[in-house]
């Protein structure tokens, strides 16, 4: 079992220490650890807000809106309210020595060549050091788990054993925990069920099935149940209901981009590694007769992994790359049938030294970015001065738009429940109505126009709203920062 491998420690100390090393060069590649003014990305920012909510006794989707699967929030608020925002970096840190771990159990399967499995490693840290700049999100937090389920189905898959309830369990689990943090990161499961109903039915094998659904249902019922049971004790099941499920059903569609200009977003953002993966299944093919029967099987059931995953990162046609963090488990099993194949150790050294070389010169071209984005933050840090300046931390501020790491560095609070409103208000007017019903009913002493539409020509239905309370019932106050008439001469 996998868990064994730990009794191994004393004996390959080095493995573990450089994968931790390594760990810890990944996570300072994020955005989001930027030190310089405690700094957080949006999304980020959007999910530490509703942490804090929750510590001070709000309930996600009855008082707290987001769309994000509930997973989500138990681990935000374990980080951040253990060790505020250090403690995002230690659950990115985590995620990332689990997935490294993973990483490297699930090549050794596949090869044994210490300087294999290097490259292995090193290929997908340097695909995820380009796309993780905006952890932990659900991508990243998902990871571990799908690259522990995919452990054990690329050991049954090579071995041809049967699956053991304890195998099925984990694995359903991990399912479990996916699926509540995004429904569409659970392909690899959808894929490997299907495939044992069909092979399990065809070799009439009725008995051990149903064991593997019973035992699957555990690993499911084991997540599935504390999270109705909080939502049910808190009277916001049907919140849930309609925050994760119906409005993630509206959230597909939207504004979009062209596919193909989505498609070349991905592969330029990525150096062509989703086309040298493509190519490294084109060749696993093309040499079929030479690679054993279980490899093959192995190899078939990775192409239709690797496509479907691909499907599903560009359908939604928005240029965001953490959807590609999906795609890392799908590079193993490439890499690995073709490196178990290359016997020249001249050829060996020759990928090993220039994988080495690419993953530090793109490490080296991150801290270069990061550099860069410190330099265009001293007008940002003015505004954030100013909010400072007019309001007060007891006051109850309402920021338009997304910006919700203006919350957190100002050291202020909205009360109603839409704490950030787009893109969410533009999908349809009755999610718009939701918003503005709330800002209504809330009816906070500040708003900080953090959209800057003000005095637009072309404002569409929410926007339009926005204004007609700002008009009505607020006063500018000092440039795009609004109170509230009735309170204007209290300040």
């Amino acid at each position: 079992m996998m868990f064994k491998k730990f009794k191994n420690l004393k004996r390959t100390p080095a493995v573990y220490i450089s994968i931790i090393i390594i760990a810890i060069l990944v996570t300072f590649c994020n955005y989001v650890h930027l030190k310089k003014n405690g700094f957080l990305s949006i999304d980020v920012a959007v999910w530490t807000n509703i942490s804090k909510a929750i510590g001070q006794g709000k309930i996600i989707y009855r008082d707290v809106f987001d769309h994000k699967g509930p997973i989500l929030y138990l681990f935000y608020s374990i980080g951040y309210l253990t060790a505020g925002q250090p403690g995002l970096f230690i659950l990115d840190l985590v995620c990332n020595i689990i997935s490294i771990y993973m990483i490297y159990l699930i090549a050794k399967l596949i090869v044994k060549d210490k300087w294999k499995i290097l490259i292995v490693i090193l290929t997908c840290l340097f695909f995820m050091i380009r796309i993780a700049n905006e952890n932990p999100c659900t991508e990243s937090i998902a990871l571990p788990f799908t690259l522990i389920a995919l452990y054990y189905i690329i050991k049954y898959l090579m071995d041809g054993n049967s699956f053991r309830n304890k195998e099925a369990v984990v694995t359903s689990t991990c399912f479990s925990v996916v699926l509540l943090l995004r429904p569409n990161l659970t392909i690899l499961w959808v894929l490997f069920y299907v495939y044992m109903l069909i092979k399990q039915i065809r070799a009439k094998k009725i008995k051990e099935l149903l064991k593997m659904i019973l035992f699957s249902a555990l690993g499911v019922f084991v997540v599935f149940l504390p999270v109705i049971i909080y939502f049910i004790a808190n009277n916001a099941l049907y919140d849930f209901f309609k925050c994760y499920i119906l409005f993630n059903l509206k959230y597909l569609g939207g504004e979009k981009k062209a596919i193909i200009d989505v498609i070349m977003y991905f592969v330029l953002e990525t150096n062509f590694i989703l086309v040298l993966i493509a190519a490294l299944y084109l060749v696993i093919f093309i040499l079929r007769k030479r690679i054993n029967k279980n490899e093959m099987k192995l190899a078939k059931f990775g192409i239709l992994y690797f496509v479907i995953a691909f499907i599903l990162v560009i359908m939604p046609r928005r240029a965001y790359n953490h959807y590609l963090i999906s795609m890392i488990p799908t590079f193993i099993i490439p890499l690995g049938i073709i490196l178990k194949y290359v016997e020249s150790k001249k050829a060996i050294s020759c990928i090993t030294f220039f994988t080495c070389v690419v993953f530090i010169i793109g490490y080296i071209n991150i801290q270069i970015e990061k550099k860069e984005l410190y330099k265009n933050m001293n007008d940002y840090l003015n505004d954030l001065k100013q909010i400072c300046y007019v309001t007060r931390p007891e006051d109850d501020v309402l920021i338009l738009g997304n910006r919700a790491y203006i919350y957190l560095m100002t050291d202020r609070q909205y009360s109603g429940k839409y704490l950030f409103q787009i893109p969410v208000a533009y999908e349809d007017e009755e999610i718009a109505d939701e918003v503005i019903e709330d800002i209504n009913r809330s009816s906070p002493k500040f708003i900080v126009n953090a959209m800057h539409f003000i005095g637009s020509k072309k404002a569409n239905y929410y926007e339009q709203q926005i204004k007609n309370i700002l008009f009505d019932k607020y006063t500018a106050k000092s440039g795009y920062i609004y109170v509230r008439k009735d309170l204007e001469e209290e300040d």
